[in-house]
């Protein structure tokens, strides 16, 4: 499996049907999402009152969620909630660590929570993060009521598959895990992703409130003893990605969160590089114009004097603007050029019009009229043709004009 095929490159699908039903659904959604935010500044008070284990701040919770549209369902065994234990879960959006605490109070390890500090405090997170501290005291520092989670994975991803989990989740002091799977969709709205590349806490939590509903499943899989060893940990927690990607019916791949770090930041860089690069831009009808009108006052200068080379005609056209002057400045020796023979003069005319040919055939202009004038263009070759087929064929005849 390759990265991209783990991250959504946009939030909203390109085709024209999902964008209708947004446009439809604006009305609605536009009040879905001022109700729920009125809401929800009253909810904040409530949270930031209530104890973080109590049960009736849970149920609250998960009120809250289902009245702004976030459907939280449970699923598999029950965690057991007895001890110190550590929580894994797969990392799907900036909105898991809200989920998970509507259905168990958690602390976290690392800073994966992705909230703002203020959210973080709304429900209080404690983050700590095992880079910048020793690892072993984390468990001892954490309430034996209170389990403690963790994304391993470290970057969300769209549900596809699984990342390769951190190495340092094997150096944790715990004797169980609890492998958590989660997934999310959105029905009818299915167009909308839950997350994707450029994700914020922010801009999800907008998405949330201003479509129906969004649905996550939290699923509960048997929880695992973990031995003392390093090693023997780190093939138990292995062991338990392979489970969660068996119910989740995905791949457990061995691309990391850095591999997708990287790609992020390449096709960024990629954006931008394309948004940099100036546009190719079809002639304009003005310039299409005077193109073909320089070409036809060659021509006017070629029929008079055909052993004048036509680039000599051309620059002193350019700078005289004028056929008759340019006729006059080469009868007067004024311009000076070397005369063409026969076999190049017809050499000079049938490369001229197949290089013209190619370019005129090489733009499609995007307006009406720079068509017309690019049509005008290919048929003045055509006729130059068919007019130098002709003479070719009837050297007597003398055309008028």
């Amino acid at each position: 499996m390759d990265i991209s095929e783990l991250i959504n490159i946009n939030r909203i699908d390109s085709s024209i049907l999902a964008r209708l039903l947004l446009i439809l659904y604006l009305p609605m959604g536009i009040v879905c999402f001022t109700v729920r935010l009125l809401i929800s500044l009253q909810y904040t008070i409530i949270l930031s009152v209530l104890p973080k284990p109590w049960y009736i701040r849970r149920f609250l919770l998960r009120v809250y969620f289902s009245i702004t549209g976030l459907i939280i369902t449970v699923g598999g065994k029950e965690p057991n909630r007895k001890g110190t234990k550590l929580v894994v879960s797969n990392h799907v959006s900036c909105l898991d660590s809200l989920v998970m605490e509507a259905v168990e109070p958690l602390s976290r390890i690392s800073n994966q929570a992705d909230l703002p500090p203020i959210l973080g405090w709304l429900f209080g997170f404690c983050n700590m993060n095992p880079k910048k501290t020793e690892i072993l005291p984390i468990a001892q520092s954490i309430s034996k009521e209170q389990p403690y989670a963790c994304f391993p994975e470290e970057e969300s991803t769209n549900g596809s598959g699984l990342l390769k989990f951190t190495n340092w989740l094997s150096k944790l002091d715990s004797d169980t895990l609890q492998p958590v799977i989660l997934y999310t969709s959105r029905y009818s709205f299915s167009s909308v992703k839950v997350s994707y590349m450029e994700s914020t806490v922010w801009s999800d939590i907008f998405w949330v409130l201003f479509l129906p509903f969004t649905h996550f499943h939290i699923g509960y899989l048997p929880a695992k003893d973990l031995p003392q060893e390093e090693s023997g940990k780190a093939d138990t927690i292995e062991q338990a990605r392979q489970d969660m990607a068996l119910v989740l019916k995905v791949s457990a791949t061995n691309l990391t969160a850095q591999d997708k770090r990287d790609t992020v930041k390449r096709y960024r860089t990629e954006q931008s590089h394309i948004k940099s690069e100036p546009r190719p831009r079809a002639p304009s009808s003005q310039q299409l114009n005077n193109s073909l009108q320089l070409n036809r006052m060659v021509e006017q200068v070629k029929a008079v004097m055909p052993q004048v080379p036509s680039h000599v005609i051309k620059a002193d056209i350019v700078t005289t603007t004028s056929v008759d002057q340019t006729l006059a400045n080469l009868l007067d020796g004024t311009l000076s050029f070397s005369p063409l023979t026969e076999e190049e003069q017809k050499n000079e005319k049938a490369n001229k019009n197949e290089i013209i040919l190619k370019a005129s055939n090489s733009v499609f202009a995007t307006s009406s009229n720079e068509r017309h004038f690019s049509f005008q263009q290919r048929k003045e070759i055509t006729i130059q043709n068919a007019r130098v087929r002709y003479l070719e064929r009837h050297p007597g005849y003398e055309p008028i004009g």
